[in-house]
């Protein structure tokens, strides 16, 4: 088909889609001139069909055998298709499959150059991918490792708080060497019931440490092993201490529950029971329950004392006794006040013992108050919300040294003694035993003058 400016028009069809290709004119083929041939449009599933070179070098007879030898059928445009007015030259139609592979001229031809910058890019555009590395990136994981591991990897059981303790069992006590043998050194002594860690044993004998003392017992009088664990869950204390800024204390184990008092951070609590997110405990003689989180839970024993700590303490019983004679032979009121004091200071860093009722072996805190009065003649009940109708009633803030301070909510929970400078002394808990606080460590709820 010949087009109004001249030029020839090669229609070809390529899987039902028409590529379009023009033929320069005013050459005629059989002259044997070179024809350029410009791609209008771009054959679809990026397929090309390119007839210039063919053309020029055969001959329009031999594109028609290509044609017939690839199966292509040419319609004779004078028998099958009308020609307009004005056509000179026929109109072929090639049907091309859609199967049909580029021609390798297509990307090599010095005579496409249009073709050559846009459709060698397309075929070769999605093999761009390195699919085949893919699927290699995705096999480097160990999974096998890691879903095998679980099955080989044994848990660490959890070591128990009493591994390595031994626990004493003679009658009354051991003594400390400095060698395994009778023929060493006493050191010092560690009492019934008190717990030591073995370092090693040799022939019979144990190295321990124990408190600030280190040396040898001798192996039959301690309990170790599962014997030794059990005397320790009966004789160890548990301790808590507060890791939380402030530690609601609550009547019962629930965020529901009311709240009794706050324990501050720092503070150490007694543990009466535990369990996996509550934990009983008794906080200056007032019992209630915390949240296991915030709390730090260690076991206390009984330790061995060095010979030095035995003297020193009983020096210091021995000078308490001297000062409470000499006390119970004054007559003035603030000499007896202060002598009440000073012989309740003597027994601060002894132990509290829950219903407890010896200074030096431990008491709780009604029982401290009431063994203090008891020696310089004055009689009062054991129990603190008793203990507040034994005197007085004053304004806490009018307090003398030896009268008695009383803590609580809405009752009486805890009792101490005032000693001056706004401080007072008492058995605390079982972690920290006989200590002295400020007045207002906690809520006061009353006081009372027992010496008139």
């Amino acid at each position: 088909m010949k087009h109004k400016n001249g030029l020839r028009i090669a229609t070809v069809a390529v899987g039902g889609a028409a590529c379009i290709f023009a033929l320069s004119t005013g050459i005629d083929f059989a002259k044997g001139q070179k024809n350029n041939i410009r791609q209008i449009e771009t054959p679809v599933a990026g397929m090309s069909v390119v007839l210039g070179d063919f053309i020029e070098n055969s001959g329009q007879t031999e594109v028609d055998k290509l044609l017939e030898i690839n199966g292509v059928k040419k319609e004779n445009p004078k028998t099958d298709t009308p020609v307009s007015e004005g056509d000179d030259k026929e109109t072929v139609i090639v049907i091309v499959p859609e199967e049909t592979t580029t021609m390798p001229e297509e990307t090599q031809s010095d005579n496409f150059e249009e073709i050559a910058d846009t459709t060698p890019e397309e075929p070769t555009t999605p093999e761009e991918p390195t699919t085949p590395e893919e699927p290699t990136t995705t096999e480097q994981p160990t999974t096998p490792e890691e879903t095998t591991e679980p099955e080989t990897t044994t848990e660490p059981q959890k070591e128990s708080p009493y591994s390595g303790i031994a626990v004493a069992i003679c009658d009354s006590y051991v003594n400390v060497r400095s060698g395994p043998g009778t023929e060493y050194k006493i050191l010092g002594k560690i009492y019934k019931n008190c717990a030591a860690e073995i370092l090693e044993e040799t022939d019979g004998w144990y190295k321990m440490t124990s408190g600030n003392l280190t040396g040898y017992i001798k192996a039959e009088y301690f309990a170790t092993g599962d014997e030794a664990g059990r005397l320790a869950e009966e004789l160890g204390r548990k301790v808590g201490k507060v890791t939380a800024s402030a530690l609601r204390l609550r009547k019962e184990p629930s965020l529901d529950a009311k709240i009794v008092t706050m324990i501050p951070n720092g503070e150490k609590v007694a543990v009466v029971y535990e369990d996996d997110e509550w934990v009983k405990v008794q906080a200056d003689g007032t019992e209630g329950w915390v949240f296991k989180e915030y709390l730090d839970i260690e076991v206390n024993f009984d330790k061995a004392i060095t010979l030095e700590e035995e003297r020193a303490k009983k020096a210091a019983a021995e000078e308490a006794e001297r000062i409470k004679q000499n006390a119970i032979k004054s007559a003035e009121e603030d000499e007896l006040r202060q002598a009440i004091v000073n012989y309740a200071l003597q027994f601060v860093g002894n132990k509290y013992v829950y219903g407890g009722n010896s200074l030096t072996e431990g008491t709780d805190c009604s029982g401290f108050v009431k063994l203090i009065y008891k020696e310089f003649g004055y009689g009062m009940q054991r129990r603190a919300s008793l203990q507040y109708r034994d005197g007085v009633k004053i304004n806490w803030e009018d307090a003398k040294p030896g009268d008695l301070i009383f803590y609580g909510d809405d009752s009486v929970d805890h009792v101490v003694m005032y000693i001056g400078d706004q401080k007072v002394v008492h058995a605390s808990n079982p972690t920290t035993g006989i200590i002295v606080s400020t007045i207002n460590y906690k809520r006061v709820f009353g006081a009372i003058r027992v010496i008139q």
